[in-house]
């Protein structure tokens, strides 16, 4: 298990004007974790993977794996000398070789010889659940096999990180949901430190350990998943995240008042204690309650099977809801609100 530590990374393109991807990156990588890059396209996702796996140089800053520095100013690691290993968008198996030949591909030459590789090659396939399959061909895989493959052939040298970019792009929503969680078990079942580069909220919060927003070449914030959902550094953050919540309020000792009532703050929360404020919220943390004094008018239902996204008016705001879809208003029923666990707020 390695420990990868980013340090002050800066990159930017040549070009008129020059195109700064990254500014000042900072990220740690725990041993024998997975963490999620999550950003909009052309935040320095890509380029952040690259630098990491060698393709690239940066312009200032380090990149060290476990004390060492691979990347830097003056030190520039080649790739096939950093053990890492790289899962890419679609598999990108080698169509003439069968199953285990293409795992076996990832082995350093001196273990290639036919009894230690079968060995590997059969060690990872059951890793990832194939055993049996080394005879096969990438065209008589399914997309999601196609992936395991992909994954069994990073994991094969016993890399010291192991870099994902946005492996599930082209699965059909059903698989990508399976296949993340066998992936991140898979990871875990091999104490590999692991990187995954990606869009997909869900992807992200239901598959990392650690979880880094990145905008316009910065990592905005960094932590536990649940803790980036519920506690977010700002407002970009918190819609890019998901759904909120967010109307006008005025902080106080008891908390902030706004059209939902009297909601209690986190003690973290980055808005000003007293005054006017932005309060944010998630959908889910509004719920039904008909003794409730606070009234809400359903004003659209966007129903999605486990669930429903309710568009409520709640005093003259807009107020979104996620709601269990097995018993739901209709539009202009009126119904009671409450608010759950707390608020964050930002000034207004």
């Amino acid at each position: 298990m390695t420990e990868v530590a980013v340090h002050d990374l800066t990159r930017t393109y040549p070009g008129r004007p020059p195109v700064p991807a990254l500014r000042g990156v900072d990220l740690e990588l725990p041993s024998g974790s997975l963490t999620a890059v999550l950003g909009p396209s052309g935040c320095g996702k890509t380029t952040l993977l690259r630098i990491l796996a060698g393709f690239d140089r940066p312009d200032g800053g380090t990149v060290a794996f476990d004390g060492d520095e691979v990347s830097s100013q003056t030190r520039a690691l080649p790739p096939e000398r950093r053990r890492v290993g790289i899962v890419p968008q679609e598999g990108a198996l080698f169509p003439h070789l069968d199953v285990g030949a293409n795992v076996a591909f990832g082995l350093p030459r001196r273990e290639r010889g036919r009894g230690r590789r079968t060995g590997r090659v059969a060690e990872v396939l059951e890793l990832v659940g194939l055993s049996g399959f080394e005879r096969r061909r990438a065209h008589e895989l399914s997309g999601g096999q196609q992936q395991r493959v992909a994954l069994a052939r990073a994991l094969a040298p016993h890399p010291a990180l192991v870099l994902l970019d946005e492996p599930f792009t082209a699965l059909d929503a059903g698989l990508r949901g399976t296949l993340r969680a066998d992936v991140s078990a898979t990871l875990a079942a091999a104490g590999a430190t692991a990187l995954l580069v990606t869009h997909d909220q869900a992807e992200a919060l239901s598959m990392a350990d650690h979880l880094a927003v990145m905008r316009a070449g910065r990592i905005v914030q960094s932590g536990p998943p649940a803790d980036v959902y519920h506690r977010p550094a700002d407002v970009q953050v918190a819609t890019f995240l998901g759904e909120a919540v967010l109307i006008p309020g005025r902080a106080g000792a008891a908390g902030v008042t706004c059209a939902l009532g009297v909601v209690a703050v986190a003690d973290d929360s980055p808005g000003p204690a007293s005054g006017d404020v932005t309060v944010c919220l998630r959908p889910e943390q509004v719920v039904r309650a008909d003794d409730a004094r606070v009234k809400a008018t359903v004003v659209h239902t966007s129903y999605h099977g486990h669930d429903a996204l309710l568009e409520l008016d709640v005093a003259g705001q807009a107020v979104a809801a996620r709601w269990a879809s097995t018993t739901l208003p209709h539009p202009g029923e009126e119904v009671g609100v409450t608010v759950t666990g707390t608020a964050v707020t930002f000034a207004p």
